[in-house]
């Protein structure tokens, strides 16, 4: 397959936003705002391009989350730095690389390959999370019966009748909560290590797809998104619009 057509506007480089792709989702102006202009077409419609390519590894990977939450896949990658594409495969968007690596192939198309199965299964990412919280009821139990003898309330008795049986009920449901939690946490770790290992999919991925918090996804990220307020398609807007690269004027 060739390499999809470059908006012109495009700085030389190894990224840039496919012609005719963007739809003004606005999220590269939130993550990487001094990686990405904007002009407006022929026909009025507005659309961005990469104004300059990422001088350090902080922009680059500023670029990378543009990448991966941007819509559409439009912001692409023709270079052939194994980092960066080992990066964007791994979260489960190897398809932007118009050349990858062959072993990174493969990889690519085992994790976009759970991905179309997951959309079909996704009742299969709260299995082992509601399965573990479930599970806790029974060390629940076991624990309640242990406190009430610690606390002298006898078998079959009306708690509510013991000195301590509103110690014994408000401990009884604190540890309830406490256990169901911590349940739902084992299942939801289990989740991710055997989607990161077995699957080769990156917390990012994991993250969008729902299989892990979205709060744990950009901490692992290292930077939480940021909304930078943004005036897309109208002229002399925010400060992404170039007016000398404006194709309409």
């Amino acid at each position: 397959m060739g390499e999809p057509e470059s908006h012109p506007f495009n700085a030389p480089g190894d990224y840039y936003v496919e012609d005719g792709c963007c739809e003004m989702c606005e999220v590269p102006f939130s993550y990487a705002p001094e990686l990405f202009g904007a002009c407006l077409g022929p026909g009025g419609d507005a659309h961005c391009f990469v104004k300059r390519q990422p001088k350090s590894g902080a922009e680059e990977d500023r670029m990378i989350l543009a990448i991966l939450h941007a819509e559409d896949g439009c912001i692409r990658y023709r270079g052939r730095d194994r980092e960066v594409q080992r990066r964007l495969v791994e979260a489960g968007e190897g398809q932007v690389c118009t050349d990858l690596i062959a072993d990174l192939k493969a990889t690519s198309e085992r994790v976009l390959g759970f991905r179309r199965t997951y959309k079909n299964w996704k009742f299969l990412g709260i299995v082992l999370p509601i399965g573990f919280m479930l599970g806790s009821f029974a060390p629940t139990w076991f624990v309640a019966m242990a406190l009430a003898r610690v606390l002298g309330i006898p078998d079959n008795a009306p708690v509510r009748d013991q000195p301590f049986g509103f110690l014994w009920f408000v401990m009884f449901i604190s540890l309830f909560w406490v256990l169901m939690l911590v349940g739902y946490s084992v299942g939801t770790a289990l989740n991710v290590l055997i989607l990161r290992y077995a699957f080769g999919c990156s917390l990012a991925v994991l993250g969008r797809d729902n299989f892990c918090p979205g709060w744990l996804a950009r901490w692992f990220e290292s930077r939480p998104p940021v909304r930078a307020g943004l005036d897309g398609g109208r002229r002399g807007g925010a400060s992404m619009y170039d007016r000398d690269l404006d194709g309409s004027a």
